[in-house]
Formats: C-alpha cells, structure tokens, sequence
C-alpha cells in the first residue's frame, strides 16, 4: 500500500417544488449527484479512477385535506465510471427508480400503499439486468373517545422481492454483489398518543393532511437497501 495525496469526494442536492395553480396538485424536482476522484498505483504506474452519478426525479403530489394524499417520483439515475489505466473499460448506464405511494382517509380509519421499483441494464461487464419491485402496504384504525390510539397492522414487501445488490468499479477489477435482506414481513402496532390539551388536540385531528411538500404518515415501515 502506498499513500498518495490527490483523493476528493463532491456530493450535492437542489430541488424545486411549487403549487400548480388552480389544482390539488404539487409539481417538483430534484436533482442530486455524486463524484470520486480516486488517484492510485498500479504495478508502480500512477492512474486515476473517476466515478460520478446524476439523479434527476421529477415528481407529482396531489391531496385532498382529510380525503386522499397520492405522491409519484420518476428517478432517473446517470452512472459513469472511467480509468486512466484503460479508457476502454469506461462504464456507463442509466439506472430507473420510480415510486408511487398512495393514502386513503375516512372517519377513523386510514389505508395507505406505496411501491418501489429500481431498474439497472446490463452494461459491459456486468451482463445481467437487475431490477426489483417492492410493495408495502398498511391500515390504521383510531380508537378511544379521544381517537389518539392507533391499531395498526402493516405488511413490508409483499411481493417478497426485496434484495440487496451493488456494482463496484475500480482501476483494475468491477464486483457484483448479491446479499440478504429483510424481506417479507408483517407486524401488528399499537400507537398511544401522550400529547393533550387544546393545541396538541387540533393538530391530531384523525386524517389531518399534511402541508404541501411534507410527508404523509407513513405505517409500512422497515427499510431498503439499493
């Protein structure tokens, strides 16, 4: 091993949201990416390997205070990883990451779903496609003169496809990696709100909407791994 100086790391994010006039709904972008720059040695030759990203996701809100809430994202993901060693082993692909999430509220009762979907191409030299569709889903029904218990019964991945994946390129060797994850499961919840008085009761009316740009509540829980 040898120390060498030169290694720097950039990662940045901006996004831009605004109402649609006249309507429900809630237009918004994001675009984020990530870049190395990795100067190393080889068999005593000096190179530098370079990987960026770039991910651009519009997106669609739309809700209906104590009615409906449903979000749509299109990721779009641009790879890009090259050598000074061998500029023929220059790697790139366009990745797809979209979501869709959608909730339900009456009286009492909330039903909420979101799906995941991911999309890498096969791209030399890694020649299989990976791609993997997630699907969550929960209720919760509120309980109690106060409605401030939540009976809640949710279920992660239903479909049971979540697994784990990572490509990996260097200056001389890529790696694929498949690995275990936490996949199909279902749980049974209960939520007591502590909170009281007149403030903390107007802002926990049941199926109050969240402001626009904000997250819903969310009852699938559990995580990801991409």
């Amino acid at each position: 091993y040898v120390n060498i100086n030169g290694f720097y790391s950039v990662s940045m994010w901006a996004g831009f949201s605004s109402r649609i006039p006249k309507s429900k709904f809630e237009g918004k972008i994001n675009l984020n990416g990530n870049l190395t720059h990795n100067p190393n040695i080889t068999n005593n030759v000096k190179g530098v390997t370079t990987n960026y990203s770039l991910t651009l996701t519009p997106g669609l809100t739309y809700s209906k205070e104590n009615s409906i809430y449903s979000s749509l994202e299109i990721g779009t993901i641009y790879t890009n990883s090259k050598s000074t060693f061998q500029n023929a082993r220059e790697i790139k692909f366009i990745s797809l990451n979209p979501t869709f999430s959608l909730i339900k509220y009456f009286k009492d009762l909330e039903i909420g779903s979101d799906v995941d979907y991911i999309y890498n191409p096969p791209v030399a030299p890694y020649p299989n496609k990976f791609e993997r569709f997630i699907w969550n889903a929960y209720v919760t029904y509120k309980v109690l003169p106060k409605k401030n218990l939540d009976l809640k019964f949710s279920i992660n991945d239903i479909l049971n496809q979540n697994r784990g994946y990572e490509r990996t390129t260097t200056n001389n060797y890529n790696t694929e990696r498949n690995f275990l994850t936490l996949g199909r499961y279902w749980m049974v919840g209960f939520v007591y709100n502590f909170k009281h008085g007149a403030m903390a009761e107007a802002k926990g009316k049941p199926g109050k909407m969240p402001p626009m740009g904000g997250r819903p509540p969310r009852g699938s829980g559990g995580g990801r791994r991409r």
